[in-house]
């Protein structure tokens, strides 16, 4: 009789390492990239998405872009070169869709998909969790300027421009994208300026690997898939033919540069008006060096800093310098720190430049030879980073309905601004008030005595009804700023000359006599001055709500009938 053999049933296969690895990578990637889009999803508090919109409405009823200023009667038939029309145009469309919910989500989205971009610039052998860790602190800093503003498509563009410039060398026809990404970027924002300081960067670094020494090249660099000069002029020129492709010809193309020049040259003056160009001297100044450890924007900004020149000195013990990317480093760095404006571009260009920087520098060091199967668990120090950058990110996600990104926002930012939100920060945009001035009676001019307050009053009755100033760079100049912060301390210092600077610019009417604008205040504003204009004989205090106050003369305050607010009642309407 035959014995039967015993057959062992085949165990039960493991999950292939490889496999969990992709795994634990698509997890990674698509919770850095739930916290990108989260994070835009925050109160609208930016005053200047109100001229924006009133300006696409504008464009879409009169079928015309401005060639002349349609707002301030201090700047008439001024010339309005106004490249941002495109993004006007889109987020006209977007508020038409769903207010401010639409504009929120559009914003939260475009921003998600910068950082999906930025984050696919690397190499397929990379790790995604050094590729997740390396712009978490670009992200973070990032959102501290995460506002529905057009310099949003300039990020995305320029992250465009990082990636079409990262694989010109095993791709080179992939430049030829270049001039279409100037044609759509001159035509929504004034940055387009930046696409150039990429592409000259680029040509460079592609001159110094031609012809300098060794170890600005990479050794499986060869001449020909660097160096084209009949193809890099031709693309230039078509570069230049698409920016000149804009509404304003000559006159665009050259427009930053004079914004530039005029803003840095006079800079101490513009920051009186906007504190986005304070700058990071300026910043240490007020609140002492510990401030960059204790507000969480300019400690990413430090992070940020340090950890690419710690790429660039792991990348020059290898003997090799990228030149483009130290550069743009360099320039966007000197930009920020000019500037708190421009943290969010170094942001992303920092984050560029240490992930490729430390990938580059993963792919110099010497080759190991295998010890185990490829199918062999990765290595305990591996698994240990790819668990930690997982655990940041699940406890920043799970930060967000505690709102504790509030420590985003500037240090002194009189706003709580609420994340996971879809409206606009209660109280602080003068909807209101000017409503209050479209009554029939009212004045057809105002003094906004906040230049954020005017482009709410613009939103709600331009162009129809003008004001002193507002927050447009583009037609303002530096006299009417200047004379508009004359304005308020002649009114404070009860200066009869107030009434003489408000007329000007002001037709007289059949009778001959001139229009006096209405003053438009913001709370922001209300605990310094408001006694003082309170107290002034020539104004009466008409109207109080949360956000703003409204003074009349006496003479147009009689005319409509309304009488003087107390100061009790100003102080209550604010609490309420």
């Amino acid at each position: 009789m035959s014995k039967k053999r015993k057959v062992d049933s085949p165990p039960s296969a493991p999950v292939a390492p490889e496999t969990a690895r992709r795994l634990s990578d698509q997890l990674l990637l698509a919770s850095f990239m739930a916290l990108a889009f989260l994070l835009g999803v925050t109160q609208i508090a930016d005053t200047d998405i109100w001229w924006h919109l009133r300006t696409g409405e504008l464009i879409l009823e009169r079928g015309e872009i401005p060639q002349t200023d349609w707002f301030t009667y201090t700047n008439p038939d001024s010339p309005w070169i106004d490249l941002h029309w495109g993004f006007q145009l889109m987020l006209t469309l977007v508020w038409r869709a769903g207010g401010a919910a639409a504009v929120i989500l559009a914003t939260a989205t475009c921003g998600a998909a910068t950082f999906a971009l930025l984050i696919g610039i690397r190499r397929p052998q990379w790790s995604v969790p050094i590729s997740v860790a390396c712009l978490i602190p670009s992200l973070l800093l990032y959102a501290g300027r995460y506002h529905p503003r057009p310099e949003m498509l300039t990020q995305l563009l320029l992250v465009v421009v990082l990636g079409i410039l990262f694989r010109a060398r095993s791709q080179p026809r992939i430049v030829w994208l270049l001039p279409l990404v100037q044609l759509l970027w001159v035509n929504v924002h004034s940055l387009f300026i930046l696409g150039w300081m990429a592409w000259g960067a680029f040509l460079v670094d592609a001159l110094a690997r031609r012809w300098g020494p060794g170890f600005l090249r990479s050794k499986d660099e060869t001449p020909d898939t660097l160096n084209d000069a009949k193809r890099w002029g031709l693309i230039s020129g078509l570069m230049l033919a698409a920016n000149l492709m804009n509404p304003y010809g000559v006159t665009g193309l050259t427009f930053p540069l004079v914004v530039f020049t005029r803003i840095s040259s006079e800079r101490d003056f513009y920051v009186q008006h906007a504190g986005e160009f304070q700058s990071m001297g300026e910043f240490l100044s007020m609140y002492g060096k510990g401030a960059l450890f204790t507000s969480l924007s300019p400690l990413m900004l430090v992070v940020i800093s340090a950890a690419a020149l710690v790429s660039f000195g792991l990348l020059a013990s290898k003997r090799r310098l990228p030149l483009d990317r130290l550069l743009l480093f360099a320039a966007f760095g000197y930009l920020a720190w000019q500037a708190n404006r421009n943290a969010a571009l170094f942001a992303l260009v920092g984050g560029w430049a240490v992930r490729l920087n430390l990938g580059e520098w993963s792919d110099l060091r010497p080759a190991v030879a295998p010890t185990a199967a490829p199918t062999a668990a990765p290595s305990a120090a591996s698994t240990w980073g790819r668990n930690a950058v997982m655990v940041g990110l699940s406890l920043m996600l799970l930060a967000m309905p505690l709102e504790i990104f509030s420590m985003l926002r500037p240090i002194a930012y009189p706003l709580r601004i609420r994340m996971l939100a879809l409206d606009e920060v209660p109280d602080w945009h003068a909807h209101d008030a000017s409503r209050f001035l479209a009554r029939e009676g009212m004045p057809q001019r105002v003094y906004a005595m906040h230049l954020g307050q005017a482009a709410v009053y613009l939103f709600h009755n331009g162009p129809q009804r003008k004001v002193f100033a507002d927050p447009r760079l583009e037609v303002n100049t530096r006299e009417t700023l200047q004379r508009s912060l004359d304005v308020m301390r002649e009114l404070v210092q009860h200066d009869p000359k107030a009434e003489a600077d408000l007329r000007i610019g002001i037709p007289p009417d059949a009778s001959g006599e001139q229009e006096l604008p209405a003053l438009l205040m913001d709370r922001s504003t209300v605990a310094s001055i408001l006694q003082q204009l309170w107290s002034n004989p020539r104004w009466r205090l008409v109207y109080s709500d949360p956000s703003s106050l409204v003074f009349l003369s006496n003479q147009q305050a009689d005319k409509l009938g309304l009488r003087q607010l107390s100061l009790s009642e100003a102080v209550n309407s604010a609490a309420d």
